[in-house]
């Protein structure tokens, strides 16, 4: 179970589309054992990805490098169809509070960056006492928990957490994700009472790529903390672990990283930024393929000196070099986690435009290939040739379960993706309604319409052209980094003169915090030198 900072319990932490419930409503059993945790593990029992395992699966696809599902591995089940009577890994998140406003992150996980770049209110603390009550049968059986942020070790909500853990007496297994900038009594406190394995983000082995990507952060005062970690880790046989988000601004320092880290025998742990602006696989191709190739010959002179670090090395030049590929053949690009843009309507349109031209698989047969031969495939790919009214049948069963039972939308669009048809009623929120079209609207129109008429930006969450339908799922919700809104979930199939787009919508993310979500200002308290950050105490009340 990972809880995020908007209350939402999520079974991964990369698996932002289908929370499997949020605590301002639900209660944590309930949640484990709930329909949609049932849904979720129906699905992945038959090999069908398309409950949230959107990002696993276009990796998987594209290049099989940095899969989340990996570290699943770790919790085995008795059978694929079995449900543990407690989840083995607890992982929190439980505030945004944070003081570092790193370029590639976003509001959602710093309070600094939501309140100064985004200039919204801080986010309301929305996990209390009930929470809290509920959490401790939880925390006596699970065997790992994992904390991470904002910034854990300022989380007050975290440090409940912990007194908790400390108060049971068990040995549990505790890993912490930290920038480094804080070490003090408390957070010694802390790792003393249990064996706990660090992740530190770092980004930079200059002070000027670290603190260009890491704002606010001392390079110099998170190297002498990287040491302590670095000792304690080694005093109680744990792990020192150091993240790498791999941006434009750092590519080029990557190969000294892991050679710095290998020579202190520590593993790097390299994470994908998504971001257009900051994700080095979404460079213009001229500058991409200057980075692969210096990469390339750069793992001339490295490999030889790798042990620990070899295959994170390897992988990150193979999938870079797998993209450029791809755009060398010419291949059209998928989208995945796509922020908005005014380009993504067109976008969208001209991939499902493309299916109705026979253009649509092209391209990505031989990863969607490999990917079903390691890891499985949907249901659907795997039931062999049908009709295209089964086809729509499917998509339809398909959405049903998705939603829960929820009503299922149709519209019919001519060869020019113009609309002949559109009954989407209650698909789109009641209190919203559905976007008037009228004969002759284009697709476009009819995205452009559902963008308007949620009140929310469009985000392009996945893609997946397959061998006889178009996959979408679309958020729609702030331009900014923020998990409440609507997503809908579209299946394209081509019909005898045109295609047939089968849609419904999964509205778990659009609530509004309750209960307890009074926001509680945090007045971060320094040790008397500047930028040196030790701890967090509420503030005095002031005008948000």
């Amino acid at each position: 179970m990972v809880f995020d900072a908007y209350g939402n319990v999520q079974a991964c932490c990369a698996n932002a589309l289908y929370p499997l419930g949020n605590v301002t409503r639900d209660r944590l059993d309930e949640v484990w054992t709930g329909p949609r945790a049932d849904a979720l593990r129906r699905a992945l029992a038959e090999g069908d990805w398309s409950y949230g395992c959107g990002v696993c699966r276009f990796r998987a696809e594209r290049s099989a490098v940095g899969m989340p599902l990996d570290a699943y591995d770790l919790y085995p089940l008795e059978s694929p169809h079995s449900t543990p009577e407690w989840p083995a890994l607890l992982s929190f998140s439980l505030h945004n509070t944070c003081n570092l406003e790193c370029i590639m992150c976003g509001g959602d996980s710093s309070s600094k960056i939501r309140t100064r770049r985004d200039q919204l209110p801080g986010l309301p603390h929305v996990y209390g006492e009930s929470f809290f009550e509920q959490l401790g049968p939880f925390l006596e059986h699970c065997t790992n928990v994992d904390f991470v942020g904002g910034e854990p070790f300022l989380v007050r909500e975290h440090e409940r957490v912990w007194e908790m853990l400390i108060a049971t007496g068990r040995d549990v297994a505790v890993s912490v994700t930290t920038n480094g900038t804080t070490w003090n009594d408390k957070v010694e406190r802390w790792l003393d009472a249990m064996d706990t394995t660090v992740f530190l983000s770092i980004d930079g082995v200059t002070k000027e790529t670290f603190e260009r990507v890491r704002v606010g952060a001392s390079f110099e005062r998170v190297m002498e903390n990287l040491e302590r970690f670095r000792e304690y880790t080694s005093r109680r046989g744990t792990e020192l672990i150091l993240n790498w988000s791999l941006v434009r601004q750092n590519w080029h320092e990557l190969g000294a990283m892991v050679r710095w880290a290998e020579e202190r025998d520590l593993s790097v742990h390299v994470q994908t930024v998504i971001e257009p602006e900051f994700g080095v696989q979404r460079m213009p191709t001229d500058e991409l393929r200057h980075v692969v190739e210096a990469l390339e010959s750069e793992s001339e002179q490295l490999v030889p000196h790798l042990r620990r670090n070899l295959d994170v090395w390897t992988g990150e030049v193979r999938r870079l070099r797998m993209e450029l590929d791809a755009r060398d053949r010419g291949d059209r690009p998928l989208f995945t986690m796509e922020p908005p843009n005014p380009a993504n309507v067109g976008h969208v349109a001209a991939t499902i435009r493309a299916s109705v031209a026979g253009r649509g698989r092209a391209g990505f047969a031989a990863g969607a290939e490999g990917a079903r031969a390691a890891l499985g495939s949907l249901r659907t790919l795997l039931a062999g040739p049908r009709s295209r009214d089964d086809l729509v049948g499917a998509a339809r069963e398909e959405l049903a379960r998705w939603s829960s039972g929820g009503p299922v939308g149709r519209i019919r669009l001519n060869r020019e993706l113009r609309v002949r048809s559109c009954d989407v009623g209650g698909v789109i929120p009641s209190t919203v309604g559905a976007p008037a079209l009228g004969a002759g609207s284009t697709l476009e129109d009819l995205l452009a319409g559902w963008e308007s008429r949620l009140g929310g930006a469009m985000w392009v969450a996945e893609e997946f052209v397959e061998a006889n339908r178009v996959l979408h799922s679309l958020f729609f919700g702030p331009t900014t980094r923020d998990k409440r809104g609507v997503v809908l979930r579209m299946i394209s199939v081509p019909v005898r003169g045109g295609i047939e787009v089968v849609v419904a919508s999964d509205l778990s993310l659009l609530h509004p915090p309750d209960g307890p979500a009074t926001p509680t200002p945090v007045r971060l308290r320094t040790s008397g030198r500047p930028g040196q950050l030790v701890g967090a105490a509420p503030a005095e009340p002031t005008n948000p």
